[in-house]
């Protein structure tokens, strides 16, 4: 199968009513195709006018948005409308709170309505180094309502992130030869520099209401399941598996499509139902990337006061944030 088709597996675009999210200029379903909208954190202006510099977007292929998901919640964006099924490529690792926003999804598709998710295996990305996202930070942000991501987030983001701008870190990763331990990082001597003043002020700004947009969650195919399960367990998932591709070799991503069940099904039978949707994956072997004993860690060279102020620099600048 070919990267739409797993995307697709259980979903008719053709005939089908979807909603995507975060499409920009690359939407997974084309507009014609099928009766499809769009879901962004901007207008299509603003998007456009955001993105106008970046080399990485064509601003005049980005899709016309429906709704607006900003402060507001999923539901009151779209209103009334209902869908057979809704689209998130890249979008999970994003957001703050998992938990709140898979129900806010659950809420605007139809019965048996099915979500498909494309997640970055961590694991060859710039998040290798990074610990897997573990039940507890989910629930965590779930409680607390967190609509942007936390300091704590920030910081392991652009702390451990890994350096994979040439194509031979990336095949190094891609192939197995070098742990991301043994990677250069993308950000580096950037603590160094910050001190103690420099990450308070940081604190102090991201729980002022600084958005700085990062993989707030990492995953691998295992730990998305191993989440599930407990989700689930806890009665905290609204959502059965319907479908799962795990990451094959030379690539990036895994494929998951969640099943919405009905509404008035009692929690004991839900919870019975998701767990054993899970069953089929939860034992098969999936593709992970053999142990290899973890390299010392050198200790931190001081940095020429040159140095210092260009990586200070470009840390204030990824401060303008993503909304």
């Amino acid at each position: 199968m070919n990267r739409n088709d797993k995307i697709l597996s259980c979903i008719d675009p053709q005939t089908q009513s979807g909603l995507e999210i975060g499409a920009l200029c690359r939407p997974v379903v084309k507009p014609g195709i099928g009766p499809i909208k769009y879901v962004d954190h901007l207008d299509t202006p603003t998007l456009r006018s955001k993105y106008a510099n970046d080399a990485n977007v064509d601003v005049d292929q980005i899709v016309d948005v429906s709704y607006v998901w900003g402060s507001q919640t999923l539901p009151e964006a779209v209103g009334d409308e209902r869908f057979d099924y809704v689209i998130a490529s890249h979008v999970i690792e994003h957001v703050p709170d998992t938990i709140g926003w898979l129900r806010e999804i659950a809420t605007v598709l139809k019965p048996g309505g099915k979500l498909s998710l494309v997640i970055p295996d961590k694991r060859y990305t710039f998040d290798a180094a990074r610990e897997n996202t573990g039940f507890a930070a989910v629930v965590e942000a779930y409680l607390l309502g967190r609509r942007h991501p936390g300091f704590r987030e920030v910081l392991d983001h652009f702390s451990n992130a890994v350096a994979l701008n040439d194509g031979v870190a990336l095949h190094a990763i891609l192939s197995g030869s070098k742990t991301a331990q043994e990677l250069p990082l993308n950000h580096p001597g950037m603590i160094e520099v910050l001190g103690e003043d420099g990450l308070r002020h940081y604190f102090n700004l991201i729980n002022g209401g600084l958005y700085m947009d990062v993989h707030v969650h990492v995953y691998t195919p295992a730990s998305v399941l191993a989440l599930l399960a407990k989700l689930a367990a806890a009665g905290l998932l609204q959502m059965r598996v319907a479908a799962f591709e795990s990451t094959v070799a030379g690539e990036i991503e895994f494929f998951i499509t969640l099943e919405k069940l009905p509404d008035d099904m009692p929690a004991a039978q839900r919870r019975d139902a998701i767990l054993a949707s899970l069953q089929p994956w939860l034992h098969r072997p999936l593709m992970e990337q053999a142990q290899r004993p973890q390299p010392e860690v050198p200790a931190p060279v001081p940095l020429p006061l040159r140095l210092k102020r260009a990586i200070l620099r470009r840390f204030r600048m990824l401060g303008a944030g993503f909304r």
